[in-house]
């Protein structure tokens, strides 16, 4: 099964600041991962799922900052064949699209705006993932708990989709 899975507030942590998008290189790089994320979403890999990481980031070098960052916190990657990627310069809301061309049945994001998109839009199953920190919570995502699957934590979200083969 394919799953595509958003980064900045899902697999990749920090207190998100505006100026990040006018100075990237110096913020981006420098991410920690979120706790549980790398084991996880390699133990999904090693299931037999198809991860694409499906991104916002936009500026100059972000596909390269992006593959050493998902690199250093062994996250599975391979760029450019049927097992997975990565696709950067994604709007949020155009995720559905990519979600669709690659039929996956899950995405997980942190945003509830983008998630709305894949109710009208695509097959895909669209699950909220809520970090602990809520210094960088979206707007709405309290509110949003009710409209959709949501998990706070990589283990409890594994499970669900182990189990929902």
């Amino acid at each position: 099964m394919t799953i595509t899975i958003d980064i900045d507030g899902v697999i990749a942590g920090g207190d998100y600041d505006p100026s990040w998008c006018q100075h990237p290189l110096e913020h981006y790089p420098h991410l920690p991962a979120i706790f549980q994320a790398p084991e996880y979403v390699n133990k999904l890999a090693d299931d037999g799922h198809v991860i694409y990481y499906v991104t916002s980031r936009a500026f100059d070098g972000a596909e390269d900052i992006t593959l050493d960052w998902l690199e250093r916190y062994n996250f599975p990657c391979i760029q450019g064949n049927s097992l997975g990627g990565l696709i950067t310069h994604v709007p949020g809301d155009d995720k559905w699209k990519i979600s669709k061309e690659f039929g996956a049945k899950y995405h997980i994001d942190d945003r509830p705006n983008t998630l709305k998109h894949y109710y009208t839009n695509c097959n895909t199953i669209p699950i909220m993932f809520i970090n602990r920190n809520p210094i960088g919570w979206w707007p709405g995502t309290l509110h949003a708990k009710s409209e959709f699957i949501y998990f706070e934590d990589w283990a409890r979200l594994y499970t669900f989709i182990k189990e929902s083969k």
